[in-house]
């Protein structure tokens, strides 16, 4: 653990800032995709720019387009992660 370095809070002149959304996985290699990115924070799912999600398997940081991929926005459903 203590790779997600986006677990914070942040405050700026009193106002709770919105920090970014992480979703934890836990899988045995047999279990079927996708990974569907978190949706509790209400980002709109179209700005999230595909670099903007950081894969993590074991500890070890995953590249997009080589280890992972993001599908893309459609306008309505929500995105995931898949594996290559």
């Amino acid at each position: 653990m203590g790779t997600n370095s986006v677990d914070l809070i942040v405050e700026r002149q009193g106002q709770r800032l919105r920090p970014a959304e992480s979703v934890e996985y836990y899988a045995d290699g047999s279990s079927a995709e996708p990974y569907y990115l978190p949706t509790r924070g209400e980002i709109p799912q179209g700005s999230i720019a595909d670099n903007d999600v950081i894969v993590y398997i074991n500890g070890i940081k995953q590249t997009l387009s080589v280890n992972y991929n993001v599908s893309a926005w459609d306008g309505s459903s929500d995105r995931y992660v898949s594996f290559t």
